[in-house]
């Protein structure tokens, strides 16, 4: 259990405040299904939408994975931050003041401070942008790009002067050290000591994870014939994973939601015009290749992907690199490529968004994509070619979970490249095979044995019927729970009772940091069926077979002493009187009634 450091009516205000279908929304597109809201969990690859949000109760669950619990559990799990942080992060988004956390998790509250200070650098390059006379170059570049003001400050672009220590002079002034800029990405460390600014002279990108807050900073150079490079990004750092985070999501997810369509693009021009010129359902790798966490990431908004690159050899093999990680995470995929002489943001500017749209109306399949940018390398003039292409296309294939959409693709490309059908399923029955011996079989998890059952009913029994509570209390010590997770947990249940006269589960999941126990409440609040059985009687059950179970033990335990050797007769004699007490005591067990008829 873990103590809270914000007092008790502050996170219930803070709780009360927090719409979890509102905050959970940020990370996972939910749709209606009845009174609850359902989605693809983030926190386990899934296909179909096992993940649960209860408005009434305000809670989320997984039944896939197990995972549950309130608000706060959801941004402990998602922002992986202990609970007074996850409570802070709350309190910032919804402009709740609450005092400073006096202790905490140093991970977690590292993680917070690592956010202010992105927050204070977003902030300082989009001064500079647009209210100093360095930035005015910068702010007219982009102005001759045909960036709005409202796309200037949508995407929170700025400027980084073009001198050494800008930032780190504007950080001191606010207390912040050189090693949180470092520890960011924002400064370098020099050779002889001190640090220096990674971004100078550059037009700024920050970057926002789902929640928005500013995670990391991508730099377009404006002198570019100075010899540096054209673009540069932020570091990895605890706060910046690049292959979890998708450029723009954060501001276009709406979007993306309303299409059920989503725009892949490589880089920042490229969404920010697309999104200039009203095609705002896009989203940017910046220039890093496509990952499997960033399809899942996806996945939560819509199954429908376009990838739109480069016309160009590079641009088609990030393309064709892209369509495999896609379809294994179950997304359907489809390409546009562009003329040789164009980029998306080239395109739009030149062509304008009515002839954009039609690109993507008439995209693509992958197959067709795939043959067409193998084609336009090597030309099918030998039987070693097409063998070779034949491989390719099975490789992708395979990468389809659903067996009928795979037979579908599998008949297509037989036609298209005068193969046997039989020849593709023999290359992907190899494929397969190969896979599954790379495959690490998981171990089962060990079934729950009758008494643990009998505890986890007992939570169960507890929290959904309390007037329950008075007579388990009564019947059952504590030190009879064997799982040291479940007493905690009855322990928890028990006071918060004696203190209130009830037990209201949000307050109970405050007090509790370990993700299985949360997981176990979360479970339990999301059953809605009211019992066809008598509740008494299954609590009656419960309380029986623990005490069942923990005299076995006892007698177990008596049986290991009889059969030593050296045991005297007195002490013989003792163990069996014992041992006599211990199996009437249970065959009595057996037979009453434990509570009085209520």
């Amino acid at each position: 259990m873990m103590a809270s450091y914000i007092s008790a009516d502050k996170i219930e205000e803070i709780r009360s405040a927090a719409d979890i279908v509102e905050i959970v929304s940020n990370y996972v597109t939910l749709k209606q299904r009845g009174k609850n809201y359902f989605g693809l969990c983030p926190f386990h690859p899934e296909k179909t939408p096992s993940f649960s949000v209860n408005p009434e109760k305000q809670i989320f669950h997984c039944f896939g994975c197990g995972v549950g619990g309130n608000v706060i559990a959801f941004i402990m799990k998602i922002e992986n931050l202990q609970f007074p942080e996850a409570v802070k992060f709350l309190a910032d988004k919804l402009g709740i003041t609450i005092p400073e956390i006096a202790s905490g998790g140093e991970r977690s509250k590292e993680r917070l401070t690592l956010f202010k200070v992105n927050k204070f650098a977003a902030e300082y390059f989009q001064h500079n942008l647009l209210n100093t006379n360095a930035g005015k170059p910068a702010l007219e570049y982009l102005q001759q790009r045909g960036f709005s003001e409202e796309i200037i400050h949508k995407f929170q672009l700025g400027f980084a002067p073009d001198c050494w220590d800008g930032l780190l002079r504007a950080a001191q002034k606010q207390n912040i050290s050189a090693e949180w800029l470092y520890k960011v990405g924002l400064v370098i460390p020099k050779g002889q000591g001190g640090y220096y600014d990674r971004f100078r002279g550059r037009v700024i990108f920050p970057i926002h994870n789902l929640a928005g807050m500013v995670v990391g900073f991508g730099g377009r150079i404006l002198q570019v014939e100075v010899e540096a490079p054209k673009y540069i990004n932020s570091p990895e750092t605890p706060v910046y994973q690049k292959g979890r985070i998708l450029y723009g999501l954060f501001q276009n997810k709406e979007a993306v939601r309303e299409h059920d369509q989503v725009i892949l693009v490589e880089g920042y021009a490229d969404l920010l015009s697309l999104v200039q010129f009203g095609v705002d359902n896009v989203v940017a790798t910046s220039g890093t290749a496509l990952t499997a966490e960033q399809a899942r990431v996806i996945l939560r908004y819509t199954r429908n992907v376009v990838i739109l690159y480069d016309g160009d050899i590079a641009g088609a093999l990030a393309a064709m690199r892209g369509v495999d990680v896609l379809l294994a995470e179950g997304l359907q995929v489809k390409v546009v490529m562009l003329p040789q002489e164009h980029d998306p943001d080239t395109f739009v500017r030149q062509q304008g968004k009515e002839e954009l749209l039609k690109l993507i109306a008439n995209a693509q399949d992958f197959i067709d994509f795939k043959i067409t940018a193998f084609t336009a390398e090597k030309a099918l003039d030998s039987p070693q070619r097409k063998a070779e292409l034949v491989r390719i296309l099975t490789e992708t294939i395979a990468q389809i979970k659903d067996e009928v959409m795979r037979n579908f693709y599998i008949k297509d490309v037989a036609e298209k490249l005068d193969v046997e059908e039989a020849v593709i399923h023999r290359e992907m029955a190899r494929i397969f095979r190969r896979r599954s011996t790379q495959t690490v079989k998981e171990s089962l998890p060990p079934v729950s044995n009758a008494r643990l059952k009998a505890e986890q009913g007992l939570i169960e029994i507890l929290i959904r019927f309390q007037n329950m509570i008075p007579p388990v209390y009564h019947h059952l010590e504590l030190e009879e729970i064997c799982d040291h997770k479940n007493r905690e947990l009855l322990s928890l249940i028990f006071q918060h009772y004696t203190a209130h006269g009830r037990v209201n589960p949000q307050h109970l999941m405050d007090y509790i940091d370990d993700g299985e126990m949360l997981n176990l409440l979360a479970n339990i609040l999301a059953k809605d069926e009211e019992p066809n059985f008598d509740v008494q009687r299954w609590a009656e059950d419960c309380v029986r077979t623990i005490k069942i179970g923990n005299i076995q033990q006892q007698i177990n335990q008596i049986r290991q002493q009889m059969k030593q050797t050296e045991t005297k007769a007195e002490e013989m004699a003792n163990l069996n009187a014992e041992y006599i007490r211990l199996t009437q005591l249970q065959m009595n067990l057996k037979k009453q009634r434990l509570f009085e008829e209520q």
